[in-house]
């Protein structure tokens, strides 16, 4: 299950919620919320794994280019060998050669930039969309933890408020009770 469906989770439990007696405050299941959160705080790790295989790949990009980079290079060199040894114009010879492999280098940097800056690119983006995750769901477990204890908070002043209220009619009872007799 994905962080996004662990989100809707919560959702679907603060709308399947019951409403309290004033004011559109809401009364949720703790341990619901809390059970998604946990999976959520499960999930997370998956992310940067994700975000550890893109920087492998990468490395694995950069390496390849490297590699086709120097079969271009060794086939430039093996093809001004061929040429020095079957032409008679040795003059065009080194200079066709030096040429092919210029062009190599330059090409096999082309591709090593390219390269470099597309995996930078990809990691920088998985970083930017793992650390939006996170914040995104620490920022909403937060709110749903903050509106619980203002729940609690409430639920427990009006509880004292009753209690005091009882003792004060309990109160009276005695003091009527204590004058008849």
């Amino acid at each position: 299950m994905g962080i996004e469906s662990l989100l809707e989770q919560i959702e679907d439990i603060l709308e399947e919620s019951k409403t309290t007696l004033g004011g559109g405050k809401i009364k949720v299941d703790k341990d619901s919320i809390l059970e998604v959160v946990q999976e959520i705080r499960l999930q997370m790790p998956h992310e940067l794994i994700q975000a550890r295989k893109i920087a492998n790949d990468r490395k694995e990009i950069i390496e390849r280019a490297n590699q086709k980079g120097e079969e271009i290079i060794a086939d430039a060199n093996a093809e001004a060998a061929r040429l020095v040894e079957e032409t008679e114009i040795i003059k065009r010879a080194k200079a066709a050669a030096a040429d092919i492999i210029s062009q190599a280098k330059a090409q096999s940097d082309d591709m090593i930039t390219h390269a470099r800056d597309e995996a930078q690119t990809i990691t920088e983006n998985a970083e930017k969309w793992s650390h939006d995750m996170r914040a995104s769901a620490t920022d909403f477990v937060d709110s749903i933890m903050n509106d619980s204890d203002e729940i609690l908070s409430t639920a427990m002043d009006e509880m004292s408020k009753s209690v005091k209220d009882i003792r004060a009619a309990r109160e009276q009872i005695r003091r009527a009770v204590a004058k008849n007799q």
